[in-house]
């Protein structure tokens, strides 16, 4: 091997180029069927920040006297500082661990189309506006799950394997010096990707004011029982201040629909696919194949033949 020069390299190349040109062009082909048929991937993407519009951050808060209140809060066993358990969700951590729960996926699987979205689907025709599923998991004609079950996984498939896809294709990151929220979620069908961002923003914030109102309710109704049987005035005085910062925080919550977590840049429908890019695949692997095909031949001609040739 080492008395070969390059000329000797070259010679041989030139000989062997259409060789070299029909497996480069095979190749070249087979990597563009490949790519035809891949699935075709679009992003959605949404940035968000934390509300102030939680029950705990009421404007309200600092025009009653807090410490009077927040001793017989404390008395009456209320936490008024982070109502009803608001101060956890005015972390971020709080809110990406809520949106990748178990629990909150179950209740956006509620909705319909969500189910079979997220985990049967296939491609989109855009020609016919269409989701196409995977024929074998679910039938769109019939609305059925037709997958063959196996062990403990039937045709419907489970909480569990659904929430994997899931949160396979949803990307929740929080940027440490802002606090803000950045969520995308990956999908064959660009309006369904950006749909499924707006309902989980929608509903975050619909189940946490849910939350929120039902502890304060709780919250109101206790103390207005206390309030009906206290006989001292100075204690009557700041049940009543209590009592109007919980409805005056209530009626805040009430009418505000960006409850929890509010947007900065709201989901779109992507006009371009993340994944994949075919010329670039096709071009990458055609050049590697074309290297590896140009030293396979050399090492199986010279360093092979010369090994033999020395045995």
């Amino acid at each position: 091997m080492n008395d070969i020069s390059t000329q000797d390299l070259l010679s041989f190349l030139i000989k062997k180029i259409y060789l070299i040109g029909f497996i480069t062009f095979l190749i070249a082909s087979l990597t563009s069927i490949v790519a035809l048929n891949l699935q075709e991937i679009y992003r959605s993407e949404a940035l968000l920040q934390i509300s102030d519009s939680s029950l705990s951050s009421s404007p309200s808060s600092a025009s009653v006297s807090s410490s009077a209140m927040g001793g017989l809060a404390s008395l009456a066993g209320l936490n008024l500082d982070s109502s009803s358990g608001s101060s956890n969700s005015k972390n971020p951590s709080y809110v990406t661990a809520k949106i990748t729960s178990r629990s909150f996926f179950d209740h956006l699987a509620s909705f319909p189309g969500v189910l079979e979205n997220v985990f049967a689907h296939e491609s989109f025709d855009f020609d016919s506006n269409k989701m196409i599923y995977d024929d074998t998991v679910f039938n769109s004609k019939t609305n059925e799950w037709v997958r063959i079950p196996s062990g403990l996984r039937k045709s419907k498939p489970s909480s569990l394997e659904a929430h994997e896809v899931f949160l396979s294709d949803l990307t929740i990151s929080v940027d440490k010096k802002t606090q803000f929220i950045y969520m995308t979620y990956d999908h064959s069908s660009p309006f369904f990707a950006k749909e499924i961002l707006e309902l989980i923003f929608k509903e975050i914030n619909s189940l946490q004011k849910e939350q929120d109102l039902i502890q304060s309710t709780k919250e109101l109704d206790y103390l207005t029982n206390l309030k009906s049987t206290n006989k001292l005035v100075y204690v009557e005085q700041s049940l009543s201040n209590l009592i109007l910062k919980i409805i005056n925080e209530q009626m805040l919550a009430s009418v505000n629909d960006e409850y929890l977590v509010e947007y900065i840049d709201e989901p779109y429908v992507a006009e371009s696919r993340i994944f994949p890019r075919r010329t670039s695949l096709v071009l990458s692997v055609t050049a590697v194949g074309f290297v590896i095909t140009i030293l396979s031949m050399l090492i199986f001609n010279f360093g092979f033949r010369s090994t033999q040739k020395n045995s």
